[in-house]
C-alpha cells in the first residue's frame, strides 16, 4: 500500500467522471481494474492508474447491460464479469467481445432463474455460478448460465429457510 488516498466523485461536467455517487458494489478485477455498480447509473470501470472511467449502462440493445440498478459483480477465471441487477436478472460481460448477454426469469430455456431480482453472487472452485435472489432462492449455474440446481423454501421441506436470499459467501474451503 502506498498509504495514498484517491476519491471519486459524480462531476456532471467530467463526462470520464463516476457517473453516480451511489454505489451498491466493487469489485477489483485480476488486473488491479475497479468495477463500481451504482443505483442507476449502470457499471463503472477505471483501469489501474489512470482517472477516467468507462461507462456500461442499459441502452435497450440485446448486447447491453440490461439494468442499471446494479447489486452486485464478480469475475471467473476466464476473466468474464457477471453482473446482477436489482430488476433485469444476471448479464454475463464477455471482456473479449465487449459483449453482454442477459438471464432473466423469463426465459424459456434452461437458463431461467427463478427471480429477475438478483442480490448476490458468488463463483465456487469449479467455476460455478450462485444466484441469491429476493424471492426466488439461489440458483447454481454452470460457467456457459444453465441452470445445475435451485434451493427455495418448501413447507414442511428440508430447504432453505426463506426465498428472500440477500448474500452469499464462499468459505475457506472454496465451498
Amino acid at each position: 500500500a502506498t498509504g495514498k488516498h484517491i476519491s471519486y466523485i459524480r462531476q456532471p461536467e467530467n463526462k470520464y467522471s463516476l457517473n453516480s455517487n451511489s454505489i451498491y458494489d466493487l469489485m477489483e478485477d485480476r488486473q488491479g481494474n475497479i468495477w463500481i455498480g451504482t443505483y442507476f447509473g449502470g457499471v463503472n470501470y477505471i483501469e489501474a492508474n489512470t482517472t477516467s472511467f468507462k461507462v456500461y449502462k442499459s441502452t435497450g440493445s440485446v448486447h447491453s447491460l440490461s439494468s442499471n440498478i446494479i447489486s452486485d459483480i464478480v469475475e471467473d477465471d476466464m476473466k468474464n464479469l457477471w453482473i446482477g441487477t436489482e430488476a433485469e436478472g444476471l448479464n454475463y460481460f464477455d471482456r473479449e467481445k465487449q459483449q453482454f448477454s442477459n438471464i432473466t426469469s423469463d426465459e424459456s430455456d434452461n437458463r431461467k432463474l427463478n427471480s429477475n431480482l438478483v442480490k448476490s453472487l458468488v463463483i465456487d472452485k469449479k467455476q460455478n455460478v450462485w444466484v441469491a435472489m429476493h424471492g426466488g432462492g439461489v440458483n447454481l449455474l454452470d460457467r456457459n448460465g444453465r441452470k445445475l440446481s435451485e434451493f427455495g423454501h418448501m413447507k414442511g421441506g428440508n430447504s432453505i429457510r426463506s426465498n428472500d436470499v440477500v448474500a452469499l459467501l464462499i468459505d475457506s474451503f472454496q465451498n
